[in-house]
């Protein structure tokens, strides 16, 4: 037998000045366990004698005992604690359950309120889960709901299933190229190396499964566009196809244009007479200047040769660069002036932002700016300008300065595909630390784009 007393339930305590009745140790004949949870004695007033089983006497034993743990074997140990458990789990049903907003609620009610009732709390209602994509785009609030604003241009994207012409307008939010859309809502597979060498063939003139397409609302112009990727080598047939299921399933479909983003899809553009097209020339032809992503840069301005082909082009971080005509991908630089205009959503544009690196649209770059060229420059690009000039010594000077807080297993080492500090000429890229006077016998060659570190 073990008698029950007045205290914390089924923790033993040394008796109390006020006696036997009021601590947990009892008569030696056995261990009391409290039944008032509040520490108060029992309604009657004083012990009352119950029956426990044998598995509730051994677990009272061993939070008595918890030396014989340390002595015990693991087996014996073991044991203890299973017959332990089973008892606390038998203690635990002979009371209901309390949720924590029944209990605060009592804790907060006058004594004479103690066994009200309390109001279940209010069920906010919600809406519905948006899909992560649609198959059509009804109203201008869809649009909006699938769609994202970079730089003056919302754009939305879309993919088309080659082998059923299903049609998936995607949340940009959530996916930010087209790639991960597919293998995580079509494919459903992970994206290994060997699953994305083939999923690139449709990106090819010979596509396999999908066209990849933007659609996109020009702010400042209120001209629509849908376009394909720059590296994307999509075929006339392509493009009509890609056309004809977007102006089913757009609401605006009847107002977009093609609007080519490379040499190779202004060649395939040309040849289209049953597809409207707009070239990114006269998308921006109001306009001699456009910022593509503002910052500040360090940096040898350089002149790419228009007639070096693209494969050839190396670059330099330390740079710079005029391109004279639309590239199809671009290796880390200080910065970007485009004297054809593409847009903010062209893989140049969006390299410069993930590098967090100044880009612009400058009419004629390569006649203004001519009296620059291989020389130490500071570029800074605005919403609605840009500063290029020399740069200073003493801008120079902090360019070069190195970072002290930075460990050397932190610096840059131009591997990375998204150095934050591109351009900036920190110490996070060591090869960026070269002396002034390199730096100015770099511009005795201004069509050098290979480092010279």
């Amino acid at each position: 037998m073990i008698t029950e007393c007045a205290c914390v339930p089924g923790r033993p305590r040394a008796p109390t000045a006020a006696g036997p009745d009021r601590g947990c140790r009892g008569p030696r004949s056995g261990t009391r366990i409290c039944s008032d949870p509040e520490g108060r004695r029992g309604s009657l007033g004083h012990d009352r004698a119950v029956a426990e089983p044998p598995a509730r006497l051994a677990a009272g034993f061993v939070l008595s005992h918890p030396a014989i743990l340390a002595v015990a074997s693991p087996a014996m140990r073991r044991l203890l604690w299973m017959l332990a458990l089973v008892a606390c789990g038998k203690r635990a049903e002979d009371r209901a359950p309390v949720s924590a907003t029944r209990a605060a609620a009592l804790d907060a009610a006058p004594p004479d309120a103690t066994h009200a009732e309390v109001a279940p709390a209010p069920i906010v209602e919600t809406a519905p889960a948006r899909r992560l994509w649609a198959p059509q785009l009804d109203t201008e609030a869809e649009f909006f709901a699938y769609s994202k604003e970079i730089g003056g241009e919302r754009f939305a994207k879309f993919v088309i299933d080659l082998r059923s012409d299903a049609i998936y307008y995607f949340d940009v939010d959530i996916y930010k190229v087209h790639k991960d859309f597919i293998f995580q809502e079509l494919y459903k597979k992970p994206r290994t190396k060997a699953a994305t060498r083939i999923f690139d063939k449709n990106y090819g003139k010979d596509k396999t499964d999908f066209l990849m397409c933007y659609l996109i609302h020009h702010l400042n112009q209120d001209a629509w566009t849908f376009a394909f990727w720059d590296g994307d080598l999509a075929t006339a047939e392509h493009v009509r196809h890609a056309y004809r299921r977007m102006k089913q399933t757009f609401f605006h479909g009847d107002k977009v244009k093609f609007r080519p983003d490379s040499n190779y899809q202004e060649a395939v553009a040309k040849k289209l007479i049953d597809v409207p097209v707009v070239f990114n020339d006269e998308l921006y032809q109001a306009a001699t200047f456009q910022a593509f992503n503002k910052g500040t840069a360090i940096g040898t301005l350089r002149f790419v040769p228009p007639d070096v082909p693209e494969s050839e082009l190396t670059f330099d971080p330390a740079e710079v660069v005029v391109i004279h005509t639309p590239l199809s991908d671009i290796t880390p630089v200080a910065g970007i002036i485009s004297e054809t205009f593409s847009t903010p959503l062209a893989h140049v544009s969006l390299r410069a932002r993930g590098w967090g690196i100044p880009n612009i649209g400058l009419k004629q770059a390569t006649t203004k700016l001519a009296a620059l060229a291989g020389k130490p420059v500071y570029f800074e690009a605005r919403d609605a300008d840009y500063v290029l000039r020399a740069a200073t010594d003493a801008e120079l000077a902090h360019a070069f300065e190195p970072d002290q807080g930075l460990a050397a297993d932190q610096l840059f080492d131009g591997s990375e595909s998204n150095p934050g500090q591109l351009g900036r000429f920190t110490s996070r890229a060591p090869f960026y630390l070269v002396r002034r006077e390199a730096l100015t016998a770099r511009s005795q060659d201004p069509n050098s784009f290979r480092p010279a570190l």
